[in-house]
């Protein structure tokens, strides 16, 4: 009888049905960002898209109603869009998106090209050809635009873009400036380039790449003493109806003129520019000897 029930026993555990493991329902994917939603937010040509049609750079703060518009927009197409107001005034506009999935760098590509993505090398330039990953262009419609893309994410940051006389106005600005000051108002526009040596991002009209950024045209080099700006470094050129030549004497008055050289004495800081009406100019300025 005992043996009996020890066989029943054994023979129901034969029998139990082992158990299954829970299915795994697979995790849906995140829809990537539509052409149509995409050409909304940019231009092929890297301009702003009709979904800014009604805010300005370098004006107004957009209206609550404009801002809740955008918004919903973002949220419903999942990226992010930043409008950065400083005193009421709308200073740049910020999109940033990533695309999921195993393949997710194909369509950041793509969204890359419509800012004009550069490739560098091939041709007569030599080596292999490679996409820039980071790139700043002037579309064409007063707009400056800072582009990058890091394998499925790209961010725009826009700008309105500055008049020469607008950078010398910069350049006057930061000179003895506290750089600790300058990098917390400037942001990511601000970079290290070597000990005591900085670059400031301008929204200016040089095209730039990568490799270049860090000592960017379209900025500001300086160098530090103490803490604070004691030289610096800018390209320029002429826009607008006047010369360069025009632009800096209606900025800083008559220079002193040695050929090609032109030299400005001031109570603080001496400005050299090597002048060729027409074309680029490199400006230096630097602290007067105590």
């Amino acid at each position: 009888m005992v043996t009996a029930s020890v066989l029943a026993v054994a023979w129901g555990a034969r029998d139990r049905t082992k158990p299954q493991p829970p299915k795994r329902t697979p995790v849906a994917e995140v829809p990537w960002l539509s052409q149509e939603a995409a050409a909304q937010i940019v231009g092929t040509d890297g301009t702003l898209g009709p979904l800014f049609a009604n805010v300005t750079l370098g004006s107004l703060a957009p209206s609550g109603e404009e801002r809740a518009r955008i918004a919903e927009f973002a949220r419903a197409n999942k990226v992010a869009i930043d409008l950065e107001v400083v005193d009421d005034e709308l200073v740049a506009i910020r999109f940033d998106v990533s695309y999921s999935g195993c393949c997710g760098y194909e369509g950041a590509e793509v969204l890359a090209l419509r800012a004009h993505r550069p490739i560098t090398g091939g041709g007569c330039v030599g080596g292999p050809e490679r996409w820039v990953n980071a790139w700043t262009m002037t579309p064409g419609d007063g707009t400056f635009l800072h582009a990058s893309v890091d394998i499925n994410r790209v961010s725009f940051r826009w700008e309105q873009v500055l008049t020469t006389d607008e950078v010398l106005a910069r350049a006057d600005q930061v000179f003895d400036a506290e750089t600790a000051e300058i990098a917390r108002s400037a942001g990511e526009r601000w970079r290290g380039i070597a000990r005591q040596q900085f670059a400031l991002e301008l929204p200016y009209s040089f095209d730039s790449y990568d490799y270049d950024l860090w000592r960017p045209r379209n900025g500001i080099v300086i160098t530090a003493d103490r803490g604070r700006v004691a030289e610096l470094s800018l390209s320029v050129r002429p826009d607008g109806e006047h010369t360069l030549g025009e632009t800096l004497k209606g900025h800083w008055g008559r220079p002193s003129v040695r050929g090609s050289l032109w030299t400005w004495r001031k109570a603080d800081r001496i400005i050299q520019v090597d002048v060729d009406e027409g074309s680029d100019a490199t400006i230096t300025m630097r602290r007067r000897a105590v």
